[in-house]
């Protein structure tokens, strides 16, 4: 009998540990994997760090991102369809000698995305404006947008421009490289008033700076400044 218990005993306490070792386990996969890995609302694409190099006139700019493509899961998708957005790593952000700002957005082709995601990293230029590969990588050109507002500390002017084709300010490179880092960028450090500022587009939202801005961010540090769109 005595000999019957201590079986039971041992059994008993190999199961606790076996059961305890996998929810540690689990536990710390969770906490270590990126964001939405286990979200039940959202999931994501990639995850990436995205390098890239700007010239401005004579000037060279650097700016380096960590972006999550993420997006709401199939079975919410329906009825929160625009949710799961990141609140950083949306822009690469670069601040000139004569302290004008430039955003350029962070999103990059399917093209891109499906190398990245393949061999884990992509030369994002060279991708997607690759016509060879159809809708892919088609109009990425085109599409990219970036922003010059006219001062990072007290900004009243904002413009559009196309970072491939523009002729004094132009995207000499940028890369991506995937990463398991949390998403971030440096706009609070390098521009944090461009965050706090309203931009007037005459009533077409979309093509203003604002959608590669966090709403969030942004009204958590409240708008006192006004830009202008101009030609």
């Amino acid at each position: 009998m005595k000999k019957r218990k201590k079986s039971l005993r041992a059994i008993y306490f190999s199961v606790l540990a076996i059961l305890l070792t996998s929810i540690s386990f689990f536990a710390v996969k969770i906490y270590n994997s990126p964001d939405n890995t286990f979200d039940p609302f959202c999931t994501y694409s990639s995850q990436y760090t995205l390098k890239a190099i700007l010239k401005v006139g004579n000037e060279i700019l650097h700016s380096t991102i960590n972006r999550q493509r993420s997006f709401s899961r199939p079975w919410i998708q329906v009825i929160n369809s625009n949710g799961c957005k990141q609140s950083y790593g949306t822009a690469l952000s670069f601040r000139s000698s004569d302290n004008r700002a430039f955003l350029i957005s962070s999103n990059i082709c399917p093209l891109a995305e499906e190398v990245l995601l393949e061999i884990g990293e992509a030369d994002i230029i060279k991708l997607c404006t690759d016509t060879t590969r159809g809708s892919l990588s088609r109009k990425w050109g085109y599409k990219i947008k970036g922003y010059i507002i006219s001062d990072a500390e007290t900004p009243k002017s904002w413009r559009k421009f196309n970072p491939l084709s523009e002729e004094f300010v132009v995207l000499k490179s940028m890369k991506a490289i995937q990463t398991e880092k949390p998403a971030s960028d440096d706009l609070d450090k390098l521009m944090p008033n461009i965050l706090r500022t309203g931009f007037d587009a005459n009533g077409s939202w979309s093509e203003s700076p604002e959608p590669l801005l966090s709403f969030g961010r942004r009204n958590s540090l409240g708008i006192i400044y006004s830009a202008k769109k101009r030609k």
